[in-house]
């Protein structure tokens, strides 16, 4: 069974039932990659107060590393569910079809950071 730290990668309790359930039935998830966090620089006024953002990108090191990451999980999912995962680039996360007992497989991955309902466009899901 799954630990229960390892359940709290999944943000809804409906989503934590259905992972737990003994169902074969595939559900729509998003799977969240864990990435490393991006540096941020902030330019000081006068006074020492910050006054805004001024680099947010932090160049092609940590986007290398993002790229690394996303590969990494792109092969572990398409090893482990029978549908292909699909890649939201921007996201940084990807859309997978996964029964139950995928899911539980998914969130002992240390490259998963949390599990969603893929709530679609005009669902009530």
């Amino acid at each position: 069974m799954v630990s229960e730290d390892t359940l709290n990668k999944i943000s809804d309790p409906k989503l934590s039932s259905i992972a737990e359930s003994d169902s074969t039935k595939p559900v729509s998830v998003i799977v969240e990659a864990r990435l490393p966090d991006p540096k941020v620089h902030f330019e000081r006024d006068g006074d020492g107060s910050v006054a805004r953002p001024f680099e947010v990108n932090v160049g092609e090191a940590w986007d290398d590393k993002v790229d690394v990451v996303l590969a990494d999980l792109q092969k572990f999912l398409g090893e482990n569910l029978e549908r292909e995962p699909v890649l939201l680039r921007s996201a940084q996360a990807f859309v997978c079809e996964a029964s139950p007992a995928e899911i539980r497989r998914l969130v002992q991955h240390p490259l998963v950071q949390r599990i969603s309902v893929n709530r679609r466009l005009g669902s009530k899901g």
